[in-house]
């Protein structure tokens, strides 16, 4: 019995049905088999698309800055590359704390170059600096120093009175600098 002899058999109520139940059947693989992965990849592309648009937004954003950041890469290198041996670049450091503490309007009473420490590729500078001077006079200086154009940053302050019922204060700074190699 064949398949089209099993069909003439039935009724034209029960042949309607079958073909209304093949039909959706069919549609529904067609649905999920075709048209759901086709859909499910469409929004995967256009989420892509979306993406890769802001990553383009982020990059032009970039771009246009090169002038500038290629401005201020030449003007950082010159103070951060290391352009002679440990003892001028030390001397080089001292000279701008000296400079720092005259603008800043403190006594620098005592200076301590520390031995520069090599940290993978960069060198790291440091100064024990003493200064003395009034509270206003101390903030400039330490200011000063992290603002510096030489990249030289306060590490570690402590303060106390030089005497007592005095607005004197002596300050001692650790101030850093760091060097990458020349090259």
């Amino acid at each position: 019995m064949g398949i089209l002899s099993f069909f003439n058999k039935l009724s034209s109520r029960e042949k309607v049905g079958l073909i209304i139940g093949g039909g959706l059947m069919t549609i529904s693989f067609v649905y999920s088999g075709i048209v759901v992965p086709i859909n499910n990849k469409l929004e995967e592309i256009d989420n892509n698309i979306r993406i890769n648009e802001k990553a383009l937004e982020v990059n032009l954003r970039t771009l246009s800055q090169r002038d500038n950041v290629k401005k201020v890469y030449s003007k950082t290198i010159l103070h951060i590359r290391r352009s002679g041996s440990d003892e001028e670049e030390a001397s080089r450091l001292h000279g701008a704390i000296v400079d720092i503490a005259n603008s800043a309007s403190v006594d620098l009473v005592d200076t301590k170059p520390q031995p520069p420490n090599k940290k993978g590729i960069v060198y790291e500078y440091s100064y024990e600096a003493e200064i003395e001077g009034n509270m206003a006079s101390i903030i400039r200086f330490l200011y000063n120093i992290n603002t510096s154009e030489q990249l030289l940053r306060a590490q570690k302050i402590t303060l106390k009175l030089k005497r007592r019922n005095s607005d004197i204060v002596r300050a001692t700074v650790l101030i850093t600098k760091v060097l990458v190699p020349s090259g």
